[in-house]
């Protein structure tokens, strides 16, 4: 299974720009991305921070797009988003009976589940009892599958300033993980940093922005941390019965393609007929 994946968008309203970048063609980049090189994607997930300021304009942007997107999509909201306005311009995309934009996907490699860890007026992440409680009996309805989570906000710590504006209730979202006992990965946005690792015990990916991407500045260094107009970062997950693969990718326009004669084809084709012999 393929899952392509976009964080941390903050459209705007046409026209408009955020810290000088058009995101909206940042986006652009993402998505032909997406349907020139991974059209066989099973799923796109866009891991919140849609808008910048959670405004109308900014979501029918995002409506405009997600029109040409071929692929399934599943859509997350982050801190800079606001629930009541992406609902209002997105009626039919799933949430729970609570209005939470929560969902499940089964699959034939296991449940992914998409969490809602905006809360109004913060900009850490939450999951309230409410929240706990409906991921809690989606795991319970798992219990014989594997698990793979899909959040805005990061539960773990990447030794960066940006911790201090993670989820606040990770000892809790974590006991209820570990309830379950098959928890495959963590997917998480919110930092503008790609970067991975385990979290007691929990293996995590943090995904790159389309926006501004964050240079190494860990916590306790003096002095502003870098901010890159490019690259522009997306991720793709691969889902195997016994593995889990993710590359992480710049799709801006800096990149310089290198010419494919100096890697043929056939000279590719010719190595696997010997069995990776160089010569016969």
């Amino acid at each position: 299974m393929k899952v392509y994946i976009i964080s941390d968008i903050h459209l705007l309203a046409p026209g408009e720009t955020s810290k000088g970048l058009d995101t909206a063609a940042r986006f652009d980049l993402a998505l032909n991305d997406l349907a020139e090189n991974h059209a066989d994607s099973d799923l796109c997930v866009l891991l919140g921070d849609l808008a910048d300021h959670g405004a109308e304009p900014a979501y029918r942007q995002l409506e405009s797009r997600l029109k040409d997107i071929k692929v399934p999509v599943r859509v997350l909201i982050g801190n800079h988003d606001d629930r009541d306005t992406f609902r209002a311009v997105f009626p039919n995309l799933a949430a729970d009976e609570h209005g939470f934009v929560h969902s499940v996907l089964d699959t034939a490699k296991g449940r992914l589940i998409f969490l809602d860890t905006f809360e109004p007026d913060y900009v850490n992440g939450h999951l309230c009892e409410k929240r706990l409680a409906w991921l809690s009996a989606r795991l319970t309805e798992a219990a014989d599958r594997p698990v793979y989570i899909f959040m805005h906000h990061p539960p773990f710590e990447i030794g960066m300033r940006v911790d201090a504006i993670n989820m606040r209730d990770a000892a809790a979202f974590r006991a209820c993980l570990t309830s379950h006992g098959d928890v495959r990965q963590i997917v998480a946005g919110h930092t503008h940093r790609t970067c991975s690792g385990v979290w007691q015990g929990l293996p995590f990916i943090n995904v790159g922005a389309v926006h501004y991407n964050q240079g190494v500045k860990f916590t306790g260094t003096a002095g502003p941390v870098p901010r890159y107009l490019f690259p522009v970062f997306t991720s793709i997950m691969l889902l195997g019965d016994d593995s889990l693969v993710v590359h992480h990718q710049d799709v801006s326009t800096n990149r310089i393609q290198l010419p494919v004669q100096l890697f043929p084809e056939q000279r590719i084709q010719e190595i696997i007929a010997r069995g990776g012999r160089i010569s016969a």
